[in-house]
């Protein structure tokens, strides 16, 4: 066990090491210096843009910067319809990517493999998100990401407070709908919670709720990866706090020629390398990744970056096992949270149906935390595990066979609400 906890934390901390080793945050004094003309958001990589992914699979696209309550400007995609189904026409699908993920996760494979283009086929209308702070949302009214230690101060609590409610409000607006449907991976799953829960108002305008690993409580994870990372992190997100690290895990030009050098190459140890990274993310003989070039894929778009405070609310839950609000301390949780004592987010009190879909290999989520929580969600249609026994917390929207696995039966349940 201790040997595994530290090729972990060594990993990690080799990453942010070779990646932050010329980044920080620049003091106010050199503020004259930036330049707030560029627009982040205008400016992303062809390669990496979502836009790009899905005109070059002949879809119609459109991208959409939401401006949230607080000042951060997010780029979202909208596919409006499907050149194989042009007049029909269904609820608009929100879907929420996961933590140190992008709108890329949704749209990696194509037509045959992911599940917005399947969805756009039937008529929906879909509206990809991202999170503030990742590469698709790295830019704000009057905060510098490069410069402003303020920039990230936020966690996964403000993404589902703050931006969900402005995202699906635009939604509504442009397509002139009632509801939305919602489908969440990972993260995406917790900010559902929390949105719903905290606003109320909006459980009435999600008509299904579609959650796959779902993320919410952690009591008794029975999981030595778990039990890795509770006596690891927590020391990593110290080291961040000393070092005045506020972004965690960006994108890197580094990391992405690194794994493809490393999945790619054809030496038999260099390989075995390779096959290391995707034992720890996607399982041991797990037969459903598609191959070593796979990672090198995927870490073109992913990670995409977060706050330091994401990471640190995380950490929070998973050790402590409930599902809470980031704890600042008395003083600071009055001001931000109207109490002294941060209380657990009430998921009761949501009358939104859902459907939570997990996977029996997950190494991060235990089987009963996701029983556990459908019983404290009081709309629950459907809790099911997906039919492979290896089934990951990365399967959900990498799996070669995704399709048959999980994606025909969402589209079924999906069904039943039209």
């Amino acid at each position: 066990m201790r040997e595994f906890e530290n090729k972990i934390i060594l990993i990690m901390m080799s990453y942010f090491l070779q990646v932050h080793t010329f980044v920080r945050i620049k003091p106010k004094s050199e503020m004259a210096k930036v330049n707030m003309d560029y627009d982040p958001l205008e400016n992303i990589d062809k390669d990496v843009d979502c836009y790009y992914l899905i005109e070059k699979r002949n879809y119609p696209v459109e991208k959409h910067i939401i401006t949230s309550d607080d000042g951060y400007r997010i780029a979202i995609y909208r596919i409006p319809g499907s050149p194989k189904n042009p007049t029909e026409k269904r609820l608009p699908v929100v879907l929420q990517h996961g933590l140190l993920a992008t709108c890329a996760e949704w749209i990696l494979f194509g037509p045959k493999h992911d599940l917005v283009f399947m969805l756009a086929d039937l008529g929906h209308d879909i509206w990809i998100t991202n999170s503030r702070g990742t590469s698709f949302g790295r830019s704000h009214l009057t905060l510098s990401p490069d410069h402003d230690p303020e920039f990230w101060e936020y966690s996964y609590h403000e993404m589902a407070v703050i931006d969900m409610p402005n995202i699906v409000d635009y939604v509504l607006n442009i397509t002139n709908e009632q509801q939305v449907m919602y489908i969440g991976h990972s993260m995406g799953t917790a900010i559902s919670y929390i949105f719903l829960s905290t606003r109320p108002e909006y459980q009435q305008k999600v008509k299904l709720a579609v959650s796959f690993t779902p993320v919410a409580y952690w009591y008794d994870p029975q999981t030595s990866f778990i039990g890795s990372v509770k006596a690891g992190l927590p020391g990593l997100v110290k080291v961040f706090e000393g070092s005045k690290i506020y972004e965690v895990f960006p994108s890197s030009p580094l990391l992405k020629n690194l794994v493809t050098i490393l999945c790619n190459n054809r030496d038999s140890t260099v390989q075995n390398l390779c096959q290391f990274l995707i034992d720890v993310n996607f399982g041991k003989d797990n037969d459903q990744v598609p191959d070593l070039s796979v990672l090198a894929k995927v870490v073109r778009y992913i990670p995409g970056g977060t706050s330091r405070q994401t990471l640190k609310h995380f950490v929070q839950n998973i050790v402590e096992g409930d599902f809470r609000p980031l704890d600042f301390g008395p003083e600071k949780n009055m001001i931000k949270y109207g109490t002294p004592y941060v209380l657990p987010y009430n998921l009761k009190n949501i009358s939104t149906p859902f459907a939570l879909f997990y996977g029996l290999g997950d190494m991060l989520l235990a089987p009963h935390n996701i029983i556990y929580l459908s019983k404290v969600l009081p709309n629950v249609e459907v809790v099911e595990a997906v039919p492979y026994e290896k089934f990951n917390h990365l399967d959900f929207v990498l799996a070669k066979d995704v399709k048959r696995l999980l994606y025909d039966r969402v589209m079924e349940v999906m069904a039943r609400y039209y």
